[in-house]
């Protein structure tokens, strides 16, 4: 058979159509639910070996580099799905132990409904009463419960929500996480 048929091209415009983005399934991350204390199964203060095992799913940890002594103080860990690392949602490990969970995906939501692409003051009412907001530069940071010893801090750019983290003082207040 030649391609070039109009019954084969009549016939190839009737196969189904590659399933679009949006019947993919969904990422497990998509379920999981962000507290003070935790992000889905995986909660501040486990073992990274805890911490795979709550989350049923393999987490991928920064190779040492440099000063090992460095590198065990502080350093991040990040699920893998479908055999990629997910950079969106990484897990600060400081002396072997989870002290800190940024988000970076719009796909892992708070237990009162906040992600990532919210407007600035939808979070504001979700958390009014309990916020503080602080400025650097063009990007505000709204410290949930900052009276806490665990908070959750969004970053916020041009009044929409870039990211979000969670974590026991100090670690959540590292601009630059582990730097």
């Amino acid at each position: 058979m030649r391609f070039g048929r109009p019954g084969m091209l009549a016939g190839l415009l009737l196969l189904p159509a590659w399933p679009a983005a949006a019947d993919a399934p969904a990422s497990p991350l998509s379920e999981w639910r962000v507290s003070l204390d935790a992000v889905g199964p995986i909660r501040l203060g486990m073992t990274l070996a805890q911490a795979r095992k709550a989350a049923g799913a393999a987490l991928t940890e920064q190779p040492p580099r440099g000063d090992a002594g460095a590198w065990r103080a502080c350093h991040y860990a990040w699920p893998t799905e479908g055999g990629q690392l997910r950079l969106d949602l990484g897990l600060m490990l400081e002396q072997g132990v989870v002290t800190r969970i940024d988000i970076a995906t719009p796909e892992v939501v708070t237990r009162s409904g906040a992600r990532v692409g919210d407007t600035e003051d939808s979070v504001t009412a979700r958390y009014a009463g309990h916020l503080q907001v602080a400025a650097d530069g063009a990007a505000h940071y709204l410290i949930v419960y900052p009276d806490q010893p665990r908070q959750m801090i969004f970053q916020a750019e041009e009044g929409k929500v870039t990211a979000y983290r969670i974590g026991q003082l100090p670690a959540v207040h590292y601009s630059e996480g582990c730097a």
